[in-house]
């Protein structure tokens, strides 16, 4: 079913289930009224008070559903000037390697279609190639705590 089916058939099944509800809270007002002695005067304004309440208990308000809030966005790192960039992956050392040369062989492609080519080349390396790789990651990996810590000493300095 259609989700405009369900809502159409569940909007005409309210309709009626409020229609009868209110013919039958008539229905007992007016019993009320004839049940009445003829020298008593009808109070309009207590059955019409009495019939809102009546309609407000059968027709509550739907409850508001509490809106999630968006999550909350990082924060952008401050850069500080002079910081070293942090050290490459394996992965990344070999892109960098590797892209030129499949840009020339797929001139045509996007961005993202060379950045596909590049892992499936990295997919595909031997053990032994991608320890070349990761040798160098490493080698990086050192450079960059080297030059971080010269660079919070001299932050300490100043």
């Amino acid at each position: 079913m259609v989700a405009t089916d369900f809502s159409k058939k569940l909007s005409k099944a309210f309709q009626s289930l409020v229609l009868d509800a209110v013919t039958a809270s008539l229905d007992t007002l007016l019993a009320k009224a004839n049940s009445l002695p003829e020298d008593e005067e009808l109070d309009l304004d207590a059955l019409v008070a009495q019939v809102k309440e009546e309609m407000k208990a059968l027709v509550a308000p739907a409850p508001v559903k509490a809106v999630p809030e968006a999550p909350q966005k990082k924060a952008k790192k401050v850069k500080v000037p002079g910081q070293p960039k942090g050290p490459l992956t394996a992965f990344f050392l070999f892109s960098g390697e590797v892209r030129q040369g499949i840009k020339e062989a797929h001139p045509e492609a996007k961005v993202t279609d060379i950045s596909k080519l590049i892992g499936e080349q990295w997919k595909s390396l031997s053990e032994t190639e991608r320890k070349k790789y990761e040798k160098k990651a490493v080698a990086d990996k050192a450079r960059y705590e080297k030059e971080m810590a010269a660079f919070k000493a001299q932050q300490e300095e100043d």
